[in-house]
C-alpha cells in the first residue's frame, strides 16, 4: 500500500539486450537452423519439380545461393530486431505524475511526462479463447494529448502499480479493484479486475 509521496519505477517491457553474448549466441543457431530446415524444404520442391538435384547445376546452384543467404540474412534479421526494439520504464510520482521513458538504438531516449490531471481515463481489456479462457490482459492509460500506455498485467509488480494509479488519480470517478469468485458471484460480475465508482470523502 501507499503511504505519503515517492516515485516508484515499473519496466513495462525490456528491449533485448545486444551486448548479452549467450543470447546473440543462441538466436544466431535457431536461426541457422531454421534457415537449414527452409532449405531442406527447398531442396524436396525442386527435385519434384526439377528431378535430383545432382542432375541439374540450375537446381543445385539455387540451393547453395540459398543456404549461403542464410549466413547474412539470420545475423541481419536479428540486428534488426535489437535495433528496433524499445524498452519502457514508467516512473510514478504519487503527488504529480507520470514520466515515460522510452530507450531504443533506433530513435534513441524519448521522455515524456504527464501530470495526473492529463490522464483522461483508464481501461481494461483482455484476450479469450473460443472455450473462454482469458490467455492476456492489458492495462490502458488515455492522456489528454492522445496518447495510450499500456500495461500488461504480466508486468511484475502489476498489483502495486495499479494501487497507485487509483490513489493518484482522484479526478476520476472510478477505480479499479480485483474482485475473487465468491465476491463476483455474489455482485453478479465477473471475476477478476472490475472497474467500480470511487468512493466519494
Amino acid at each position: 500500500m501507499i503511504s505519503g509521496s515517492g516515485t516508484q519505477v515499473f519496466m513495462v517491457n525490456k528491449a533485448p539486450a545486444g551486448g548479452r553474448v549467450l543470447w546473440t549466441v543462441l538466436h544466431l543457431i535457431l536461426g541457422f537452423v531454421a534457415w537449414f530446415v527452409l532449405t531442406m524444404l527447398l531442396v524436396v520442391v525442386l527435385e519434384k519439380v526439377m528431378g535430383p538435384i545432382g542432375e541439374s547445376n540450375l537446381a543445385g546452384g539455387m540451393v547453395v545461393l540459398f543456404l549461403l543467404s542464410g549466413i547474412i540474412v539470420v545475423p541481419l534479421g536479428i540486428f534488426l530486431r535489437w535495433y528496433v526494439a524499445t524498452s519502457v520504464a514508467v516512473a510514478l510520482d504519487t503527488e504529480t505524475g507520470m514520466t515515460l521513458t522510452r530507450k531504443s538504438m533506433r530513435r534513441g531516449v524519448q521522455i515524456k511526462q504527464h501530470r495526473w490531471q492529463d490522464v483522461t481515463g483508464t481501461e481494461m481489456t483482455c484476450i479469450t479463447t473460443n472455450n473462454g479462457a482469458v490467455t492476456k490482459c492489458t492495462f490502458h492509460m488515455y492522456t489528454s494529448d492522445g496518447e495510450t500506455l499500456e500495461i500488461p498485467l504480466s508486468m511484475g509488480s502489476f498489483n502495486y502499480f495499479l494501487d497507485i494509479v487509483n490513489r493518484a488519480s482522484t479526478h476520476l470517478p472510478y477505480t479499479w479493484k480485483y474482485l475473487d469468485h465468491e465476491t463476483a458471484r455474489s455482485q453478479g460480475t465477473e471475476r477478476g479486475w472490475n472497474r467500480v465508482t470511487r468512493q466519494q470523502k
